[in-house]
């Protein structure tokens, strides 16, 4: 068993800068496209959605079921965000040495290790 105060705390790898604007970039497209789904535009999006499948039995079924319809919408909304928001914050654009014990510590300080 490990102490918990020796065990070493390892950063995730750090991406390539390349890779990492690829993934910031994700992350604001998936924001950017929950936002037509954020409930302060639900009328807007619901009017629209009715009138897009007017006639149709999916559009019945929306006529019928608002409330479940809005439900559906807001939930979108916020996994969208909630994906957009985790893709930024992952793009690690830096490397964080991992935390080095007493002993590694004492190692390089004395000149034995680096």
């Amino acid at each position: 068993m490990t102490d918990t105060a020796t065990r070493e705390l390892v950063a995730p790898p750090a991406r390539a800068p390349e890779d990492a604007k690829r993934v910031i970039r994700r992350g604001k497209i998936w924001v950017a496209l929950s936002f037509i789904f954020c409930p302060c535009h639900l009328p807007v999006t619901l009017t629209l959605l009715t009138l897009l499948l007017g006639g149709t039995a999916l559009g019945a079924v929306l006529r019928d079921n608002i409330v479940l319809a809005g439900i559906i919408i807001t939930a979108t909304w916020g996994i969208g965000t909630w994906r957009g928001m985790q893709l930024i914050r992952t793009a690690n654009t830096c490397a964080i040495p991992k935390r080095r014990t007493l002993r590694q510590r004492v190692a390089v300080f004395m000149g034995l290790a680096q």
